[in-house]
Order: C-alpha cells, then sequence, then structure tokens
C-alpha cells in the first residue's frame, strides 16, 4: 500500500511545480516620478514676471527674482509663483501660463502676497531674525554705493576701521543703483555683530547685480556699520575688518 501512495505523490509533484510556474508573479510597484515643471513653462513665466517688473515699477528689484514653482490646473494651463525682494518684504507674484508647444502667458500677473526676508534661512544657525530698520538700510546703502564706486578712500571712510593707517579696495563697478537686504540675523553670543545677504545693483546697458553676505557691528544700536564682506555660501571667514590694506597696498582705479 505504501508503495502506491509513493508512486501517487512522485506523480503529483511535476504537476504542482508546473502549476507554480504558471502562476503569475506579483508586479513590483515602480516609484511614481514626481511632477516638475516643463522647462518651456517655465521660461514662458519667467520671462511673463520681468516684463511684468519693468512694466509694474519694480524693475530695479528683478536682480533678485525668484522661481517658487507652478501648479498645473488642467488642460495644459500653469499656476506659476515667483517672488522678488523689495520695499523691505520678499514680493510674491502669481501668473498663469498656457503649456503646449509654445507656452505662453495667459493675462497679467498680479501681486499675491509679501512674506518677512527672515523666513529665508540664514548662513548660520547661531542667528537670531534682526527687524528691518532704516538705520540698517541706510548703513547697507552708504555701504554698496562705496564698494561699488572707484573710490577707494570713500570705501574706506565708509568702513571706519579704527586703524587709521589701513585701507580698503573699491571696486569700480559703475553707479550706484539699489541695494536690496535678502534677510539680516544677529548673531547670538553677544559680540554685537550682525549678518546681511544683500543683493547690490551697479552700472547701466545692462546694470550688472551681486549678491554678498555683510558682517555688521552695531546692527541694533542705531548705528550700524558693515565691517567685511564676502560670498554668501558661508559666513566662516568673515571677521570685522578683515580685508584691510595698508596704506599704499590697494590698486588705485583710473578716475
Amino acid at each position: 500500500m505504501w508503495r502506491v501512495v509513493l508512486l501517487l505523490s512522485l506523480i503529483s509533484l511535476p504537476i504542482s511545480i508546473a502549476s507554480d510556474l504558471k502562476k503569475p508573479k506579483p508586479e513590483i510597484q515602480k516609484e511614481q516620478p514626481e511632477a516638475s515643471t516643463p522647462s518651456g513653462v517655465e521660461a514662458a513665466g519667467w520671462a511673463e514676471a520681468e516684463r511684468w517688473m519693468k512694466s509694474s515699477g519694480f524693475g530695479e528689484s528683478s536682480a533678485s527674482l525668484r522661481f517658487d514653482g507652478s501648479t498645473p490646473e488642467g488642460n495644459g494651463l500653469y499656476l506659476s509663483s515667483f517672488s522678488f525682494s523689495a520695499s523691505g518684504a520678499w514680493r510674491e507674484i502669481s501668473e498663469f501660463i498656457q503649456g503646449g508647444k509654445d507656452p505662453a502667458p495667459v493675462g497679467s500677473p498680479a501681486l499675491t502676497g509679501a512674506s518677512s526676508f527672515n523666513n529665508l534661512a540664514p548662513s548660520r544657525q547661531n542667528l537670531n531674525p534682526l527687524p528691518d530698520s532704516q538705520a540698517l538700510q541706510e548703513a547697507v546703502d552708504m555701504w554698496a554705493q562705496a564698494w561699488c564706486s572707484s573710490s577707494n578712500e570713500a570705501l574706506t571712510a565708509e568702513m571706519a576701521d579704527p586703524n587709521l593707517s589701513a585701507s580698503f579696495q573699491a571696486e569700480n563697478l559703475g553707479t550706484f543703483k539699489s541695494a536690496d537686504i535678502l534677510w539680516a540675523g544677529e548673531e547670538k553670543n553677544g559680540n554685537g555683530l550682525a549678518e546681511a545677504k544683500v543683493t547690490a545693483e551697479a552700472g547701466s546697458a545692462p546694470a550688472r547685480s551681486f549678491e554678498l553676505l555683510l558682517l555688521i557691528s552695531h546692527p541694533a544700536a542705531g548705528n550700524p556699520k558693515v565691517t567685511d564682506w564676502g560670498p554668501t555660501g558661508s559666513a566662516a571667514g568673515l571677521a570685522p575688518y578683515a580685508k584691510a590694506l595698508q596704506t599704499g597696498e590697494a590698486y588705485q582705479w583710473n578716475s
């Protein structure tokens, strides 16, 4: 009897294996790629936002314009969002762009909000947001005007280094246009210093813009002064009067 049972088991084994082979394997679920804004829609949005800024009196702030994203609204229509710095805040623009072979704006952009500069992440984590003030803006304007000029004497006077033999190198960038403070924060260690990210614009036909990170002394005492500057990636190399040169070392531009 056991021989019969064993024989039946051996016969049924290939049938079972064949049945398993015929079963469809479960499909592996692939992650869907995140939707992104078509490049043509983004490019058309940039062009329309820049056109609107110039026609609406915000042309001087165009250097700070940034793309915040687009939302598909159906039927190839996208709601695009941009923002720029002006009047002490980030100003927000919304506009509709029709996608397709030749994306184009629909209607006209509109201002849709504003937010504080302090919403932007500063370069260091040990910063307290610094409230906007007329004194801070005036200090940045005066420093940027001297930095953009061809006068080392003007920049040296603006830096106000206690070392009277120090001088500072102006950059000869052309006529100063504007300086926008993108954010500002006071260092928490009680050293009386603050950092500010700014965009300075100078020159003509066309004007050029420059992003800088400034180190500012006495930021909340009513008499702030820029004491150093550098690229915006990090404030690690900034220190008061670190760019001071000895008299005669600064390059003299031809006036």
